[in-house]
Formats: structure tokens, C-alpha cells, sequence
């Protein structure tokens, strides 16, 4: 069998399989479909400290970040900020502490309560 017959068996197939799920899609009421969830993507899932992270980073002024922090891991429930040397300073924790803040009450940061410590 050469490559062009296998093809074809194989658009024969595919073609078959979108029939199938056709018929298959119309045959179920609207009201059933209404209550599914839509399919996730098939990427692997982030661990979930990577995920507040982000969430955090997110919530930040505009060039914060760099300007301000070395590092930032959340582990558990506390969230460990290092700032860069000179940049620990109350109004530097309080603007992290008002992103988490920010972060959880929209839902994007999983958890909570978090707690804020910073070096």
C-alpha cells in the first residue's frame, strides 16, 4: 500500500469521525449542553506557588518589580518578599501586601489568608 492510498483511508476515517460527532452534537438538547464546562487546554498544570507568584506580579505597579524586589516565593500561606538592598522599607511591603490583598479578593491568588514578610 503506498503513502497516497494511506492517506486517503485515512481523510476516509476522519471525515467518518466528523459525521459521527455531528450527529452526536445534535442529538443532545441545548439545555445539557448549557451546563458543561468548556474543555481545558491540555498544557501541564503549574504548580501552585508558581501560580500565586505570577498573580502577585501582576497586581504590582508598573515597574515595581524591578526596581524594588530580588526575589518573591509563596510558600503555604506566607508570601517572603526579598527586596533589593535600601528598598525595604514600609511603603515598599505595604504596596506587595496591597497586591496579595488585591490578588486574593479577585480570586486570581489561591488560598488565603497570606501573610506578607519581607527582608
Amino acid at each position: 500500500m503506498d503513502s497516497k492510498e494511506v492517506l486517503r483511508r485515512l481523510l476516509r476515517i476522519a471525515d467518518n469521525q466528523q459525521k459521527i460527532i455531528t450527529k452526536l452534537a445534535q442529538s443532545i438538547p441545548n439545555a445539557q449542553l448549557s451546563n458543561q464546562t468548556p474543555p481545558q487546554h491540555l498544557a501541564p498544570p503549574t504548580p501552585v506557588h508558581m501560580q500565586a507568584d505570577k498573580a502577585i506580579f501582576v497586581k504590582l505597579p508598573q515597574g515595581f518589580w524591578t526596581a524594588n524586589i530580588v526575589a518573591l516565593n509563596v510558600r503555604g500561606n506566607d508570601v517572603n518578599v526579598q527586596f533589593k538592598p535600601g528598598k525595604y522599607t514600609q511603603a515598599n511591603l505595604d504596596a506587595v501586601t496591597k497586591a496579595v490583598q488585591a490578588a486574593n479578593n479577585d480570586m486570581t491568588l489561591p488560598g488565603g489568608p497570606y501573610a506578607v514578610k519581607g527582608s
